[in-house]
């Protein structure tokens, strides 16, 4: 499948955004969340992202069961992280197996939660 954009190229002030809720197709097994990392240079930049999984159309979200388990799914980063080269890392990553791959009612959505400085980025939904 292709990626979607979820959070389009531009600089994003201090808060929550929750993107989404999307469907995901049946047959669909893998998530991931990607932000494009090039211009978070600020060490003061601080950015928490959750995935959550609805098993029933969005009717409920981190319900706990079996099946949802390891949701919500998170990840905290800092800006001015570097490669061996020193270079800002190119993308910042967080996925997971999705459960249940027969289920027309499965819902993904995540929350980014921004602090500290403003995050400048695009970010990219992939289901396969």
């Amino acid at each position: 499948m292709a990626d979607t954009v979820v959070l389009p190229q531009g600089t994003y002030p201090i808060g929550t955004r929750t993107l989404g809720p999307a469907t995901v197709p049946v047959g669909v097994t893998q998530i991931e969340l990607a932000l494009d990392g090039a211009a978070m240079t600020s060490p003061a930049l601080h950015v928490s992202m959750a995935l959550d999984l609805s098993l029933d159309g969005g009717s409920t979200w981190n319900t706990p069961h079996p099946q949802v388990d390891p949701f919500p799914v998170t990840m905290t980063l800092d800006g001015g992280a570097k490669d061996r080269q020193g270079n800002p890392l190119p993308k910042y990553t967080i996925g997971t197996r999705l459960p249940d791959p027969s289920n027309a009612n499965r819902r993904v959505r995540a929350v980014v939660i921004i602090s500290g400085t403003a995050l400048t980025t695009s970010g990219t939904l992939s289901l396969t």
